[in-house]
This record gives C-alpha cells, structure tokens and sequence, in this order.
C-alpha cells in the first residue's frame, strides 16, 4: 500500500477522456488562497518479467494442491471456468492454453475438456465474443459454453449458513477436475473479485445470485471493498464455493494497462487471500485525512465507456473526499449510461427512496444507483462527459459544459456561497484502479 504525494507545481493537469486526454487547469485565480494538490495514483508495481514462465511455475507448484497435471487422469470429465465478456482486462486468452498445456500433460485429451463462461446474471456471450475470451486457438479446439443461471438443470446443493438456497452449474458440479479462473481486484460488494466469485455469482442460479447480493443491505457498513472476514456478502460466497468444492483455481492480478502483477494458483482459499494481499498492495493508497476536493480520471478508454461502469471510480472517489466536498469526474460514457434500468432507479428519489425499493426488488444495478446516490447526496459532484446534461442533472450530478476551468469556477463558486475553504485538494489519473484507506 502506497501514499498520496505532493504534485509536482503544475498549472495544469492532463487526465485520459475516452480515447483522447483532456487538460484541466489546477491554479486557482478565485482566491488568495494556495490549495494544496496531492497527486494519488497506484502504487508502482513492478509486472511480472517472464509472464510464460511465472504461469507455468504456478501451475506446476500451487499452494496447497497438487501440480495441475497431477490432478487428472485420460477420461476425467474437467470443466475450466473462466470470466465473461465484461472482464477481458484479466486476459483470460493469454493465460488459458498453459492451463490446457498442463491437463494434455496430466493425460487429458482436448474433448475431455469444456469451457465454462461464469456469466453470472449477464446476457450470454455471442460466438465472437466466446473467441475473444478464450483466444483463437483454444476456441476451435475446445468446446465453449455459456452459464445459464435460469437452466432448468441447475443443482441443488442445500442452504449456506445465511440462509441462501444454494443452486449451482450441473456440468461444473459433474466435473471429475473442477478449475476456476479469473482476477482479483476491489469489489463494492464482495470485498474482492476473483476467487469464489467465479461460483457465485458467476455459475449460480438467478435465486441464488439474488439472495446472496441482497446480503449488500444488511451489516451496511462490513459491505465494503477490501473487507471479507466480517462481510457477510463474501462469507455467503465462500460458504457457496466450499459446497461446490472446486479443486484449483487459478487467478491474476493486473495494472490499469492490463499488465499481469502477478499469478495465484493452488487451493481455493489459499490462492485467493495471497492474491488479495497483492491487490492491496498493488492498487491501495493509505490517505490520513480527506481532501475538499478530488478531480478524478475513471482512466480513459475502455473503462470509461458507461456511466455504469465509472461507478467504481466515483466511488473510490468518495472515499477521498471529505462530506460535503467536491468531486469532478472525467469519464467520457461515449456508450452512454449503461443498462437502461440503471436510470430509471433514480426515479425513486433520494438515497433513502432507492433503498426502499431495492429492499423489494433486489438487483445488483440497483445496488449501484443506491451507492451513486449516496454519493451524490454527501458531495457536489460533477460530470465531464458526453451524456446529455438533464440525464446527469436526474441523476444527482452536476453536467460540466465547459471543463478546462471547472476548477476555477466550483472556486468562485463557493467564494459567492461563503462555502467551506477548499484547501485541501488532489487529482486521482487512475481511480477505477486507486482505493484509497483511512
């Protein structure tokens, strides 16, 4: 885990927008007043130099299982359970003929081999998209298929310990070798991504999905990134995947340019938490006080697609901000909002009216406009983007028409208001991928 630095004087600040960047003045011509600016992006990792021979060392010496091809035999029936469409960032294609690699090593034969996109509640992967995630190569040999979470031949597997009816993949519960993959980052709801999300809720029924991410609106405040021992969320995961019981699993960490940092192989748990201290040491920045005002980056393309997406960066924003300051974000949503139902929860009202509903009719979209709302309700935020100014204004921020002086005028702003001083400021380039801790 890094620190925020001092940024280096500077009258301006260029920040990714979409495929382009956009240059926003920082010197402050509103007042006397000398804002202090920090600078607080990830740590500098250092990504792994032989990535072929990293993988392949992880494979054959995991934590706490076996070597990979010591785990199967000619005729076992083993599914590869690997990410959707959504999460191409943790390159799913360069990673998965090693895995491959080594079961023909152990004995398996190509056909004794199926693909399992953990499609979770999203739509389905097309056939091009199938190719994208596993690679060219694996795709004409291997058969790929689509989780189902409505399936009419799901497993029943009991209840977890919170009470969860727990129904799972049938293909991935018949498996002789069971094999998840996937990446490890900050999770709003799940503490972190990767790991026993590939079961839940990647190959988990619609029921399942439900009840486990409804957990979000009780204990609110163990409902949070990076927590996991006392979250309830990702307890109920882990009390999924144990009762599937998978056998290895194999997970990557990887920068803001899609750089691998490092692998995790092995048992289910052990794998898991060693990967998530790297997380935390990757993409945490321990911050002693709040800043007035945050001007962030979701990163550019292709992070910055939907609004949807750039949540995660209005969030980690939040937890840099003081309540009551102010956040501008730079996020292009050149695709526009997102799912279209993600709007529509605004309609509800405030906070307080989201909740409400979402405790009627859970969805993890909902859950995302609960937590903007939230957001917006404790800071002025505004929004660089293309999205159309009375979407914005619907959604609780505020449209900026014109971005290089925004900085200049939320100033002169406050100065006509009497508003708190704004002393204390920073620029986060990378914040879908920055977490800040205090």
């Amino acid at each position: 885990m890094s620190r925020a630095d001092n940024l280096k004087s500077a009258e301006r600040v260029s920040l990714k927008y979409g495929r382009e960047s956009l240059n926003i003045n920082l010197d402050n011509s509103a007042g006397s007043e000398k804002i202090e600016w920090k600078d607080i992006s990830p740590p500098e990792s250092s990504p792994v130099k032989d990535v072929d021979g990293e993988i392949r060392e992880k494979l054959r010496n995991p934590a706490g299982t076996q070597a990979l091809n010591e785990m199967t035999e000619p005729g076992d029936k083993i599914v590869i359970v690997v990410s959707d469409f959504t999460r191409l960032v943790y390159r799913t294609s360069y990673f998965l003929p090693f895995i491959v690699e080594e079961l023909n090593r152990g004995g398996a034969s190509d056909g004794d081999i199926e693909i399992l996109i953990a499609s979770g509640m999203h739509r389905p992967a097309s056939e091009e998209e199938k190719r994208e995630i596993v690679g060219e190569e694996i795709y004409s040999r291997i058969a790929v298929e689509n989780h189902d979470c409505k399936a009419g031949d799901l497993v029943h597997l009991g209840e977890s310990s919170r009470g969860t009816m727990i129904k799972v993949n049938r293909k991935a519960f018949e498996a002789d070798l069971l094999i998840l993959t996937g990446g490890i980052n900050y999770h709003i709801i799940a503490g972190f991504g990767g790991g026993r999300k590939s079961i839940a809720p990647g190959i988990s029924g619609y029921n399942t999905i439900q009840q486990n991410h409804s957990l979000a609106l009780q204990n609110k405040d163990r409902v949070f990134p990076g927590k996991l021992d006392e979250n309830p969320v990702a307890l109920d995961m882990k009390d999924i995947a144990e009762k599937l019981a998978p056998d290895f699993i194999f997970n990557t960490v990887v920068d803001g340019s899609k750089n691998f940092l490092g692998f995790y192989a092995g048992e289910l748990n052990e794998a898991f938490r060693r990967g998530t201290e790297k997380a935390v040491d990757s993409f945490g920045i321990s911050l002693k006080s709040p800043f007035d005002l945050v001007l962030c980056s979701t990163g550019g393309h292709p992070k910055d697609g939907q609004l949807y997406q750039s949540v995660k960066a209005l969030f980690n924003a939040g937890l840099a901000c003081r309540k009551g300051g102010h956040i501008v974000l730079v996020s292009s949503c050149s695709e526009g909002i997102g799912p279209p139902e993600f709007k529509e929860w605004f309609d509800a009202g405030g906070p307080d009216e989201i909740e409400d509903k979402l405790r009627k009719n859970f969805t993890m979209t909902g859950y995302v406009a609960l937590r903007t709302s939230q957001i917006n309700s404790q800071n002025s935020v505004h929004l660089i983007s293309e999205l159309d100014p009375e979407d914005v204004q619907g959604m609780g921020m505020k449209p900026v028409q014109e971005p290089e002086n925004i900085i200049d005028r939320i100033l002169a702003d406050g100065k006509k208001r009497d508003d708190a001083d704004i002393k204390k400021a920073c620029v986060m380039p990378q914040a879908a991928m920055t977490f800040p801790v205090r």
